[in-house]
């Protein structure tokens, strides 16, 4: 199942063509999603989620190439590397940053196992450096340094299109505006989002949403599966990381999948209710035992 996620996603991917993936991301160390980060509660403070928005290159980071690029767009988080490129998605705000690779350039996977990005997987949060940004570890500890220099090397598989930066426009920064709970509802908190739920309104098949204290969730339609990472960053953000789900028709509910497009979360009562970047209510869920 795993696999066949994969290898739709990169059927999907608009800039990136023909080529054939396997494997996964390896799972991210535990850690404590409500904890702040060494960068908060004041290095998010006077930056806009789009300020990390571009092409840059990867230095100081453990297990990486000196040939090695990460590109952070509206949607979509990009990393170039020797072996080729790898591609998922990305979420900021409140000084914490989750980056989720879920697809990956065959060349890539070895043995079927994708590589192992340690630096990565211990970003949580970032801080402006001279060149661009730090990044770092819950502890404090560099995991990276970002820097506009240059574009990755062709490859083979993909188009000119696929190496330029994103563009910083007005619906891009759309996209990345901060979502607030409406009045009325109860902003959730990290503690309170860990768990499983189900939708308010019950249908066959099981469709659920687990969220987990060590920042991971997983999320099942009844008949497709998808999972990521998760936070909730000092400034109360709701951050959020997923990766592609199959398209098997299903009789369950698509809203626990909708957690991986939250942007907010509240309480309606005892109804959980998550919000998209346009601030629309996507999913009302209940807790299950």
């Amino acid at each position: 199942m795993r696999r066949l996620m994969v290898a739709l996603a990169i059927a999907a991917a608009s800039m990136l063509t023909a080529c054939a993936a396997a494997g996964d991301s390896s799972a991210p160390p535990a850690a404590d999603p409500s904890a702040p980060s060494a960068a908060d509660p004041s290095a998010g403070d006077g930056f806009e989620r789009w300020d990390l928005v571009g092409l840059w290159r990867v230095s100081d980071a453990e297990g990486a190439g000196p040939e090695t690029w990460l590109f952070l767009g509206a949607d979509e988080a990009r990393l170039w590397s020797e072996c080729g490129f790898q591609f998922g998605s990305w979420s900021a705000g409140g000084g914490r940053v989750l980056v989720d690779l879920y697809a990956h350039h065959e060349d890539c996977v070895v043995e079927g196992e994708p590589p192992v990005l340690p630096w990565l997987l211990d970003t949580v949060g970032y801080e402006r450096a001279e060149e661009g940004w730090t990044l770092l570890s819950a502890t404090g500890e560099v995991t990276a340094r970002l820097r506009v220099d240059g574009v990755p090397p062709r490859h083979p598989h993909t188009n000119d299109d696929a190496r330029r930066p994103p563009v910083v426009d007005d619906a891009l920064k759309r996209a990345l505006t901060d979502v607030a709970v409406p009045d009325g509802l109860r902003a959730a908190t990290a503690d309170e989002l860990v768990g499983r739920w189900v939708p308010v309104e019950r249908v066959v098949n099981d469709p659920h949403l687990e969220v987990a204290a060590d920042g991971t969730w997983t999320a099942s339609d009844g008949c497709n599966a998808t999972e990521g990472r998760w936070a909730v960053a000092s400034d109360g953000s709701l951050l959020t990381a997923g990766g592609p789900t199959t398209a098997v028709l299903c009789e369950g509910s698509h809203e626990p999948g909708a957690f991986g497009v939250a942007r907010a979360a509240g309480f309606d009562g005892d109804v959980l209710v998550f919000f998209d970047a346009s601030g629309a209510s996507v999913a009302r869920l209940i807790a299950s035992p």
